[in-house]
């Protein structure tokens, strides 16, 4: 694919400087706008006005494919860390379903600081961020005085572990289908990820990606565990 688009630019590169060297001579030497475009036409084996257009309109898309580098080639900036937003709402009653279909509650969590995350295998931005939910995970992978609910929103099953798969991923993976969650765990932009202190409140908020793995991360979850535990 790369070769073949190589060769076209350079087709588009020799085309159009020939046909800009064409266009000057004529000029300058004050030939007819009319007799020119025919000569043009001629000088690219085209034969009409036709032909004419298509050389402009190979031109044109030169020039497009020129200014305006593919989305492919993009290289999307750095993930930078969280700033988490202040929140301070009890949790809501909130069910969820793990990959093997057994259903769960965030109650079950209670005097547990979580980590709560929607997300989906159609955002751009969730997909990004999901390596540094992982290293997150894998500091507190064995603490048990954190829990990880990382929530797929508008997805199969099967797109889920097809992903878990693909990327090796190891966190706790839940969905919930189209199902939205209850307010207020309904975020308006994903990913989203909302953090639940041991007292049964919601502390903290951030939309969209983030670099999960930062340090800052650690250290506001060290913060929410010094809550008193729900009675």
């Amino acid at each position: 694919m790369d070769l073949h688009r190589r060769r076209l630019g350079i087709r588009l590169v020799s085309t159009m400087s020939c046909l800009f060297r064409y266009i000057i001579k004529r000029w300058r030497q004050s030939v007819s706008r009319v007799q020119a475009r025919r000569e043009i036409a001629d000088r690219f084996e085209y034969g009409s006005d036709e032909g004419m257009d298509q050389t402009m309109r190979a031109f044109l898309l030169g020039a497009v494919a020129l200014l305006y580098p593919l989305p492919s080639e993009h290289v999307p900036a750095p993930l930078k860390p969280p700033v988490i937003e202040p929140l301070s709402q009890r949790a809501p009653l909130f069910e969820y379903r793990s990959l093997d279909g057994n259903v769960h509650r965030l109650s079950e969590l209670k005097g547990k600081v979580v980590v709560i995350d929607f997300w989906g295998t159609w955002c751009p931005g969730c997909v990004e961020e999901m390596p540094t939910l992982q290293r997150l995970y894998e500091v507190y992978r064995s603490n048990p005085r954190v829990a990880f609910v990382i929530v797929s929103q508008n997805d199969t099953p099967a797109k889920v572990k097809a992903f878990v798969e693909k990327n090796h991923l190891t966190m706790p993976i839940y969905y919930i289908g189209s199902n939205p969650p209850p307010k207020p765990l309904s975020p308006s932009a994903w990913p989203a990820t909302y953090f639940l202190a041991p007292d049964g409140m919601l502390r903290g908020v951030h939309l969209g990606g983030a670099d999960w793995s930062d340090i800052s991360v650690q250290k506001y979850i060290e913060h929410l565990k010094q809550a008193d535990p729900a009675p």
